[in-house]
């Protein structure tokens, strides 16, 4: 005769309703593309905004020639000077731009490894911050409420 308790215990690996698969996928390989290189798909943007920058000093050295000129001063030594200044704030200006883009890359990298960590907690079946089980799964943090509503049924655990 035996006087205890039985105990017995079993584990699942979560499971993801089909139609949740190519949304999880994608998902997955954005998130290891934005890990692993951040700058990825971003060349654009920041084209752009060089382009802007130097677009916007373009026009210096004409409106300091004209300023200079209308005042009898063209061919002074101010010209050189003046040209010279609007260069270093044309190099400032993009020197401050790569300095936000930096932080930019580093920041949606971070988000990127936070969001993989949420993926793998919930794939596991347990907990993360940021991710809540209850009637559905919610994601919170880098997707804000993106993907949320998944019903009970649509998660199996």
């Amino acid at each position: 005769m035996s006087f205890g308790a039985s105990h017995s215990s079993s584990s699942s690996t979560p499971t993801w309703a089909s139609q949740f698969t190519p949304t999880l996928n994608a998902v997955e390989s954005t998130t290891t593309k934005a890990m692993t290189d951040p700058e990825s798909g971003l060349a654009a943007v920041k084209a752009n905004a060089v382009g802007d920058i130097n677009k916007s000093y373009e026009s210096l050295p004409d409106q300091i020639q004209s300023s200079l000129s209308s005042r009898g001063m063209g061919r002074s030594g101010q010209m050189t000077d003046l040209t010279t200044k609007a260069e270093l704030g044309r190099k400032g200006a993009l020197g401050q731009f790569e300095g936000s883009w930096a932080s930019m890359l580093s920041n949606r990298q971070m988000q990127a490894a936070s969001l993989a960590d949420q993926l793998l907690a919930i794939a596991r079946g347990t907990q993360s911050s940021g991710t809540s089980f209850g009637g559905g799964v919610s994601l919170t943090g880098p997707l804000n409420g993106g993907i949320t509503g998944m019903s009970a049924g649509s998660y199996r655990g």
